[in-house]
């Protein structure tokens, strides 16, 4: 992310919105997928929790209540939010169609609508596997252990498309903000998208599977890759900054 300038869920407007960066990290996010689709062959997503699975969630860990649990979740997520937003952390006047906090919310929010429509929780990274899937699959015939290569197996393919028209469409019925200009190389930026599709299908999920799904239902794996998310870009922001001073 450091590197690119986007997570496998933000790539997808940047592309659609023809950001300049965005087609050359997309390329290398679906090198990326092709290459973890046969050497790593992670089988979805771990973020998808089931009830046998609760020893893996605060709750189940700690001698919390589930309901207590989510509650407190809440308080401190609301909290941080409300604090960065009365400061102002990181933010810049007339850069987005709606407040941050606001923003925030309805990203959540569009849970409800991912499990109504396709049963599963939202996640981004899974579908440049699926593409490495079908890259695979176009030249070896799957066998009776493999997924067969029926198109209703590549539900998340279908959302990521979702976002990307979406982002088209509503770049043409209003005005976005300008964003700032990520001006970064070709190679680094299709290093960067290779970097966070291999990475986050090896965690099993990306920003938004374990950041907002795996979070949601407390689960402590997706809380430790999301602050590790964070310490991986900073730390890879702040080598970048310290070579540029250097060369």
């Amino acid at each position: 992310m450091a590197l690119s300038g986007a997570c496998p869920g933000t790539l997808l407007p940047q592309v659609a919105t023809f950001v300049p960066s965005g087609i050359p990290t997309f390329l290398g996010a679906l090198l990326g997928g092709i290459v973890v689709s046969k050497v790593v062959n992670t089988s979805g997503d771990y973020t998808h929790l089931r009830p046998e699975t609760n020893d893996r969630t605060i709750y189940g860990v700690l001698p919390i209540d589930k309901w207590a649990a989510i509650i407190y979740y809440v308080i401190v997520c609301y909290g941080i939010g409300k604090g960065v937003d009365y400061f102002k952390l990181g933010q810049e006047e007339g850069n987005s169609l709606t407040e941050p906090f606001t923003g925030g919310i309805l990203i959540g929010a569009t849970q409800g609508i991912s499990l109504l429509l396709i049963g599963s929780t939202l996640g981004v990274s899974l579908a440049y596997e699926e593409v490495g899937n079908l890259f695979w699959r176009a030249f070896y015939t799957p066998t009776a252990l493999e997924p067969t290569n029926d198109i209703s197996n590549y539900s998340s393919m279908y959302s990521v498309l979702g976002i990307a028209v979406g982002s088209y469409a509503l770049s043409q019925i209003v005005e976005l903000p300008a964003g700032n200009e990520i001006e970064i190389s070709w190679l680094r930026a299709a290093l960067g998208g290779f970097s966070i599709i291999f990475g986050a299908r090896v965690a099993g999920g990306c920003t938004s599977g374990h950041g907002i799904s795996g979070m949601s239902m407390l689960s402590l794996e997706s809380m430790v890759t999301t602050v590790m998310i964070f310490v991986g870009g900073i730390g890879t922001a702040y080598l970048l900054i310290g070579l540029d001073k250097l060369l």
